[in-house]
Order: C-alpha cells, then structure tokens, then sequence
C-alpha cells in the first residue's frame, strides 16, 4: 500500500534484531520478548540486554529500542516503544496489562541525536477501551 508513496522507505530485517543507522545515530532494535521483568519492573533486565547485545554484536549504537512490553517507557538511551493494539489478549491474560494504543515519535539531529519526543496516544482517551465482562463468563 505503500508502494507508490517515495519518501518512505521499509526496511526489513533478516534477523530478530536490526541496527540502523540515521544520520549519526544508531539505533538497535528488537522486539523484546526474551527481556524478563524483574517484579514486573523491565528496566534492570533492558539494560543488562543492551549492554550483552552491545557485546554480542560489537554494533555500538545510541539507542536501544524495544516494544514488547505493550508500554511506552524511556529512560537513559533505552526506549519502549508503545503498542498498536493497546492491550491485546497476551498482555491482558499473561500480564495483566493494557495500555492505550500509542506509538513513540521522535526527531533525530545530525549532532545531537534525539532531540525531542511525543507519546503519541492513538484512540481518543475518553473512548478507552475496557475489558468487557462477557469474556469472563
């Protein structure tokens, strides 16, 4: 569907994992379904990975971004990317989450990297979905 749209480009990773680079930024990015919470807290857990796949694949990048747990989260160079759906089946079932649907936006300098970011919430919050009832019968 996007075919035909120029200034977009889609690049596909071979791998579980891709690096990419814009301007002089890198960024690693995986899905995060192997980084475990440690009392549902991922932040510990997304910074011992950054630091093994820096390791692993002595890619060194600036940001490290990931998007399993279904919440948009950042802290130092590590960012959460949010969810499409929201809260979806696995998340509400296995753990008990569910977020608006929401996506991370954000702008690169050719200097300074990341130089600001938006939340990007994507369903009026006031049309939130909730769990229905039905579902428990």
């Amino acid at each position: 569907r996007l075919s035909n749209i120029h200034n977009i480009k889609i690049e596909i990773s071979k791998s579980w994992f891709m690096v990419v680079q814009r301007m002089t930024a890198r960024f690693f990015m995986v899905h995060g379904e192997d980084i475990r919470s440690w009392m549902t807290i991922p932040f510990y857990a997304a910074e011992r990975a950054e630091a093994r796949w820096q390791k692993l694949t002595r890619a060194q990048f600036d940001y490290f971004l990931t998007a399993h747990h279904h919440q948009q989260a950042e802290f130092h160079n590590i960012i959460f990317n949010g969810s499409w759906v929201g809260g979806s089946e696995f998340s509400i079932k296995k753990m008990a989450s569910a977020g608006l649907p929401n996506q991370t936006l954000f702008s690169i300098h050719p200097k300074f990297g990341i130089t600001w970011r938006r939340n990007v919430v994507l369903v009026d919050p006031s049309e939130s979905r909730r769990i229905p009832v039905e579902i428990y019968r």
